[in-house]
């Protein structure tokens, strides 16, 4: 699939140079952020390493685009600025047309001056860091993006938690309170993290061993200047740019760390700045539970089932083309038909693209693997993997971390 890029300038944004020990460029699209943007950059600000001591602001610097702004985000930022002089804080402001007056075409243009920045202090390793303006970064966000690069990562997703316990954020819930669409959205994190365990036993990724998470969107995202630049750049989208960036990624065979290490608190408001996002998700998970629509997803069986055939079929795609595996079981499990199998296998690509094709298939409304496994209610498919994960002894059983103050075992009833 290819986006739009044609358009981004490729024209320096910021004037001033980076310092040669620059390591992390952080990116923030705004629009609007007044309300948030000033515990954004105190989080941004007050960073440690993983010993508490503060972390030298030289490694690491900010950018932030305002982009068509009607209140006072950017005389915030301005005025942080001086007031931290020691903080390599950018701002950017523009005011874009209607076309590309849009977060991925905002982010884009951020990732794309935070690679030319890194790249020209000889750091292809260097790390673009992304998070928004309604986000607070934990105090090790950034050395924790830095360790796991160390460790080989090519890109990290870090954590996010909706909502920020305590009264200074005004978006947050109250601690233990179930707002409208948070029902389902804690369901559909304990489904995920459950379901993300399940796959690191069943198909372990050593770039992304257990604990690990599932999330990788833009309020807490980062990969290497390189990686960046060999998949192409940030897919320039209205929005969910950073699920098209992910999607990217895998394609390419990027080594990609969800590590627990990395977290932000992001806030939990229904009006986003999106047609498309997490405020948009939690209002239609909110008209869901209005109208008792039935939150179904796939079934542990089913994920079983999934995480073994993709691990089978790596073995089938390492072993080359001319390799005596058959196809014609694995063809089966997959429920493709074994010519179609055989010509995707033949195609010269990553392992990450034959995936994508092959689960396009998996995933078609009413296909054959969607006849053989139907889905399920969310609360009986949590149920079926904490059941199948406590047969597996590849490693140890983790609970599941509560969010927002809520235990999970509270929206099983």
């Amino acid at each position: 699939m290819t986006y739009e890029s044609a358009s981004v300038p490729k024209t320096p944004l910021v004037t001033i140079s980076p310092l040669p020990v620059l390591q992390v460029c952080v990116i923030v699209p705004v629009r609007n952020e007044a309300r948030r943007l000033a515990g954004t950059l105190r989080a941004l600000y007050h960073q440690t390493d993983g010993q508490g001591n503060r972390l030298d602001c030289a490694t690491y610097e900010v950018l932030i685009l305002a982009n068509n702004c009607r209140d006072d985000s950017a005389p915030l930022v301005r005025d942080f600025a001086r007031r931290h002089p020691d903080f390599s804080l950018h701002l950017i402001e523009r005011e874009l047309p209607p076309p590309q007056a849009h977060v991925g075409y905002a982010r884009r243009l951020l990732m794309d001056e935070a690679a030319r920045r890194l790249l020209g202090v000889g750091r292809p390793r260097g790390i673009i860091a992304s998070t928004d303006g309604d986000t607070r970064v934990a105090p090790t966000w950034v050395s924790g993006m830095i360790h796991e690069v160390a460790r080989g990562a090519d890109a990290v997703g870090g954590r996010i938690l909706v909502g920020r316990p305590g009264k200074k954020d005004p978006s947050a819930p109250a601690s233990g309170t179930i707002t409208p669409g948070r029902r389902y959205h804690l369901l559909d994190v304990g489904y995920r993290l459950l379901r993300s365990q399940l796959e690191s036993r069943l198909d372990p990724d050593p770039a992304d061993l257990w604990p690990r998470h599932y999330q990788m969107f833009g309020a807490s995202l980062a990969l290497t200047a390189e990686t960046y630049e060999r998949v192409g750049g940030l897919p320039v989208l209205p929005s969910l740019e950073d699920v098209a960036l992910y999607r990217a990624l895998k394609q390419a065979d990027a080594r990609i760390r969800h590590s627990p290490l990395v977290r932000v608190h992001t806030s939990g408001r229904s009006r986003g700045r999106t047609p498309w996002g997490m405020a948009a998700q939690l209002r239609l998970w909110g008209t869901m539970e209005h109208q008792l629509v039935p939150f179904r997803v796939e079934s542990g069986l089913a994920a079983t089932a999934r995480f073994r055939a993709k691990r089978a079929l790596r073995q089938r795609w390492r072993s080359g083309p001319g390799s005596p595996l058959p196809v014609q079981q694995l063809a089966e499990t997959l429920c493709l038909e074994p010519p179609v199998l055989t010509s995707l296998l033949a195609l010269p690509h990553p392992f990450g693209s034959l995936w994508e094709a092959v689960q396009h298939h998996l995933d078609q409304p009413d296909g054959p693997w969607q006849r053989r496994w139907p889905l399920v209610d969310i609360r009986s498919a949590i149920r079926e993997l904490r059941h199948l994960l406590g047969k597996l002894p590849l490693c140890p059983l983790e609970p599941v971390e509560p969010v927002g103050g809520v235990p999970l075992p509270e929206l099983m009833t």
